[in-house]
């Protein structure tokens, strides 16, 4: 009876362990995402920066990028819209818009990426 009970707790210990690392896959990146900083500096300032060209947009217009579940994902700049593809591998987004890749970082609820020495930093709606 004891051979068993060690057996049985075994089994349990490793679908347990199964579980864990299952659950440690790659992020789901399903939704939009949206702009707070860019280049160090928070999207807030740099739309009003805008606003004496005559150019009013809100932070979804300025820089978004919207994730779908087939792995099309759709890019918002300056209001115009990309339709562009995406791949997750761990904590990393690898992103083509226009045959321009852009590799991002996710963590948690946001995603970065750096172009041009300068780093956009965006946080899921």
């Amino acid at each position: 009876m004891k051979k068993v009970k060690k057996y049985v707790l075994s089994a349990l210990m490793i679908a347990v362990m199964a579980l864990t690392l299952c659950s440690c896959g790659d992020v789901k990146l399903e939704g939009t995402y949206v702009v707070y900083e860019n280049g160090g500096v928070p999207v807030e300032t740099l739309l009003e920066e805008l606003k004496p060209q005559g150019v009013n947009l809100t932070p979804e217009q300025y820089l978004s990028v919207t994730f779908e579940a087939n792995n099309k994902a759709k890019l918002t700049v300056a209001s115009s819209e990309l339709d562009g593809t995406y791949e997750v591998s761990g904590d990393t987004v690898k992103m083509n818009f226009v045959n321009h890749d852009f590799t991002a970082t996710v963590k948690g609820n946001e995603i970065s990426w750096t172009e041009d020495n300068k780093t956009a930093k965006l946080k899921k709606k």
